[in-house]
């Protein structure tokens, strides 16, 4: 099971991150992003962090849904940080 809490500019995952949680995981990114509006994002790039130090697992849908926040964030200027 895994655990996701905001952070002051992004996200901390904890635990195993599989298919039982990538909705969950999915909608925590979706508030983040919200955040900047896409035009905004676009001036001055949206970077989303992603605490993963305490990631023990990723399995395929979880790093599916990485690659298609990754791919949302740089058609806004912005950037997936996996720290």
């Amino acid at each position: 099971m895994s655990q996701v809490q905001r952070t002051r500019d992004g996200l901390s995952l904890s635990g195993v991150v599989d298919v039982r949680c990538v909705a969950d995981l999915r909608e925590a990114i979706e508030a983040v992003m919200v955040v900047i509006p896409t035009d905004m994002a676009r001036e001055r790039g949206a970077d989303l962090r992603l605490d993963v130090r305490r990631v023990a697992a990723l399995d395929a849908a979880a790093l599916a849904l990485l690659v298609s926040t990754h791919r949302r964030l740089a058609d806004r200027g912005g950037r997936l940080v996996l720290d």
